[in-house]
């Protein structure tokens, strides 16, 4: 879910960058124009303004399952030096 998440951002930006292209060459209609803005302005990586749904979600998820697992080794460790 997330690479195709990854996968529609990269296609919305390079959509983006071929309208401004098309834009600056004066060679598209209003009503491209009006789809390059809409475009511009989708933000397609947000899921409910919360967290960005690409792949540096994977590293958040890993890197914190890494450190709760550090902190539950160190609570371990901490139970047995008791005992």
């Amino acid at each position: 879910m997330v690479i195709v998440c990854q996968k529609s951002e990269n296609e919305n930006n390079e959509t983006c960058r071929l309208i401004s292209k098309l834009m600056n060459k004066n060679i598209c209609s209003t009503s491209f124009q009006s789809f390059g803005n809409q475009a511009k302005g989708a933000n397609v990586k947000s899921t409910c303004g919360l967290f960005n749904f690409d792949l540096s979600l994977i590293g958040m998820i890993i890197s914190s399952m890494i450190t709760y697992f550090i902190i539950f080794i160190q609570f371990e460790i901490s139970l047995q030096s008791k005992s």
